[in-house]
């Protein structure tokens, strides 16, 4: 089936910014004049101490060796662009931990990196794209990097899916091994839709492909939790569950629905790139907001034993 052609994006350059410094002495600016008359650049040379052109044969009256200078201190660097990245560290790591605690008083669990591999892979087409000299020019190596990061993602989720399956309590219509040959197929898919934006060619089977998966992941991730629900004592509680599954599940199914008939439709790269992109962040709500339910199941169940 023939490729669906690529469009243009227009993306700016980003600007790079280099600082220098120096660590051996404090540097001094001057202006330089040519012949064609004066410059507007300045140009920055180190000034050298005394003590630096002072030969270490110099001796003393009492022929003994001149002491070794003192070092000079280091200037003070007020740059904050210019701190060492060691500085930087203990910052990321406390912005991760507040990340972290927020998803936790949300209720959203941090499931294993279950596809790490399948992670790699689509990393490393990303790399080669990047830095290779291909066929693609600049807005379509932006349209391939754009479903990267779709698959990345998707791959997430499914080991969300997994990690849901890991804290069942006794599934009954769906068993483990069924959910791990299922979610690692879609798994599959997902790298497999990477590549072909990595050789260019994205068709519209492949697509669907996409989107059938992240389907597939939303229909597993429901049965699981309904499993969960069945075990609950009949009340409020389980039916307020039921109730807002039922709603978001519905939803999510028209959603799908309506994503496969625009694929069908599309004639461009990018409309099939923001749709892929559009379907996994609703699939991402879908099956978190179901995650969530399950855990409130089971932390109910566990409190009533």
């Amino acid at each position: 089936m023939a490729s669906i052609p690529l469009g243009t994006l227009w993306s700016p350059p980003a600007a790079v910014a280099v600082a220098a410094t120096s660590r051996i002495a404090r540097p001094v600016h001057i202006q330089l004049l040519d012949r064609r008359g004066p410059s507007s650049a300045r140009v920055k040379i180190h000034a050298r101490t005394r003590d630096a052109f002072r030969s270490h044969c110099d001796k003393r009256a009492d022929h003994l060796p001149e002491p070794e200078p003192e070092p000079e201190s280091e200037p003070e660097n007020d740059d904050p662009n210019n701190a060492a990245p060691s500085e930087n560290v203990p910052l990321v790591e406390e912005l991760l931990k507040r990340y972290n605690a927020i998803k936790a008083e949300m209720g959203v669990r941090e499931p294993p990196d279950i596809f790490l591999k399948e992670k790699g892979r689509i990393s490393k087409y990303n790399m080669k794209l990047s830095s290779s000299d291909s066929n693609l020019n600049v807005d379509e190596k932006v349209q391939a990097q754009l479903v990267y990061e779709s698959a990345q993602k998707a791959l997430d989720l499914a080991s969300t899916v997994m990690d849901i399956a890991s804290l069942g309590c006794g599934m009954v219509e769906i068993s483990k091994h069924t959910v791990d040959q299922m979610v690692r197929t879609y798994a599959t898919i997902f790298c497999n839709v990477a590549e072909a934006a990595y050789h260019q060619k994205i068709e519209m089977e492949t697509t669907l492909s996409f989107l059938g998966a992240l389907r597939g992941l939303g229909a597993i991730g429901h049965i699981m939790v309904q499993d969960t629900m069945a075990k609950l004592k009949d009340g409020h509680f389980k039916n307020t569950i039921i109730s807002y599954m039922d709603k978001h599940s519905e939803k999510f199914v028209k959603m799908m629905k309506n994503s496969e008939d625009e694929t069908v439709e599309s004639k461009s790269w990018q409309a099939v790139t923001g749709i892929l992109l559009s379907c996994q962040i609703d699939t991402e709500v879908y099956i978190l907001k179901l995650s969530k339910c399950h855990r409130a199941a089971l932390d109910y169940l566990a409190r009533k034993e």
